[in-house]
């Protein structure tokens, strides 16, 4: 079977990638949508050649990874991409060589958000490519979002931390409130700023840590000490309702926190939820094999055994 090489189409293609370099990466939906003519120019040249639709998929898959390699742009790279008005044999093709920007698939009017903070961390996971003939089982180096604070271990020290500091402030509103019912708003505040402050720390925040030590770690518990020795009464029966807020916040912290299960491990792959067993995290994963799909963004989403449910790291929400 002859099939020629759509050069011109190519040829336009490396010319406006070589022309807008700088900028590719900060609007990495034309790279897809730029790709999708050259797909297109290819697929009709591979069934003019005499090729099946399944032949010339995968033919031009594998030529189009190959080229995409000769101008320096990384297919994983590129995740997101404009669906609309495409045939279902160029939406395959792009689908096997941009697996980031088409991983939810169902809506192809989806465009997909690539606004990522700087500082997001990021880990290698080494996943085997089961889908499609692109790579044929050979390891595949993916790099995905890190759980936050999660890859050293640190998740529970931050969540019992962060807790620790809206309980001693729990501790201090309730204490106001039995003391001088006057003093519960500046109490209230106090507990509003610290739970603020909690949250942004179970997130990761920079900024969290040296609010939460020079505010909060360092005063409280001289404050709480104080109020023990002034009215020791007062004090332990404001204990007891901040124990409650305290268990009450914790299960809501490992859903937010997002990086342990019931066993203590880091969560790296998302789980099935009905064998609990590990599935390949990248362009092999679909909603059946991982669970879930974020409707939003595309990515697994990750099974959290204590609450069984699925929650996406990347829009900080659960996913039904």
């Amino acid at each position: 079977m002859e099939w020629l090489e759509p050069e011109a189409e190519f040829a336009a293609f490396r010319s406006w990638c070589e022309k807008n370099r700088p900028f590719l990466y900060k609007d990495r939906v034309w790279v897809c949508n730029k790709a999708a003519v050259v797909i297109r120019a290819a697929l009709d040249a591979a069934y003019r050649g005499g090729m099946g639709r399944e032949d010339a998929v995968r033919h031009v898959t594998n030529w189009i990874i190959a080229r995409l390699e000769e101008i320096g742009i990384d297919p994983f790279d590129v995740d997101k991409c404009d669906f609309q008005g495409l045939r279902d044999d160029v939406r395959e093709v792009l689908g096997r060589v941009f697996p980031r920007a088409v991983q939810a698939g169902a809506n192809p009017l989806i465009r997909w958000k690539t606004r990522t903070p700087l500082r997001e961390p990021r880990v290698e996971v080494v996943v085997e490519e089961t889908s499609g003939p692109r790579l044929h089982g050979v390891p595949v180096r993916v790099s995905v979002p890190a759980r936050p604070a999660s890859v050293a271990g640190a998740p529970e020290r931050v969540r019992l931390a962060a807790n620790l500091l809206v309980f001693l402030a729990s501790v201090l509103l309730f204490y106001a409130l039995a003391v001088n019912p006057r003093m519960t708003a500046l109490g209230l505040l106090g507990l509003v700023t610290t739970y603020f402050v909690a949250r942004k720390l179970k997130k990761g925040e920079d900024w969290a840590w040296l609010a939460a030590v020079l505010l909060f770690a360092l005063p409280l518990p001289f404050v709480i000490v104080f109020a023990f020795l002034v009215d020791p009464l007062y004090a332990l029966l404001a204990v007891g309702p901040a124990v409650g807020i305290a268990f009450l916040l914790d299960r809501e912290s490992r859903a937010f926190c997002g990086v342990l299960h019931d066993s203590g491990e880091s969560v790296v792959s998302p789980r099935h939820a009905a064998d609990n067993t590990e599935v390949p995290l990248g362009s092999g994963v679909s909603e059946a094999s991982a669970g879930r799909v974020c409707p939003t963004c595309g990515l697994p989403a990750t099974y959290i055994n204590s609450l069984n449910k699925f929650y996406c790291f990347n829009c900080k929400k659960y996913v039904e």
